[in-house]
């Protein structure tokens, strides 16, 4: 939603308006399908390269992880933010558990 209004500025002897935009995020979030601590599994080809040990990249499709909260709202306040939805992995390499979260949206992923 964008809305504008006018103010004045003085500027030596004379006024000039300038417009002020205003922008207001809509803030849908997410439809509630994925409840915190609810099992999902990534239904699409990602690729993250943040996760420890793997700096090649890790491939995300077909991995199961759990939902630990939904970035749509923080402090009381709604947000937009494009991968709502966050979701934390253990993943054993060489014998060691190395633990990671990942943004993804609710089309990226399933109830497992």
């Amino acid at each position: 939603m964008l809305s504008s209004r006018v103010s004045s500025a003085r500027i030596g002897s004379r006024t000039a308006a300038r417009p002020t935009v205003v922008v207001r995020s809509l803030g849908y979030g997410t439809t509630g399908a994925f409840p915190d601590g609810s099992k999902v599994k990534v239904n699409a080809p990602l690729i993250v390269w943040h996760v420890p040990k793997h700096p090649e990249g890790l491939q995300l499709e077909g991995l199961v992880g759990e939902v630990e909260k939904d970035a749509s709202q923080y402090k009381g306040k709604v947000l937009s933010p494009l991968h709502p939805i966050v979701v934390k992995y253990v993943k054993n390499f060489d014998g060691k558990d190395v633990k990671f979260k990942v943004h993804l949206g609710e089309d990226e992923m399933e109830m497992a």
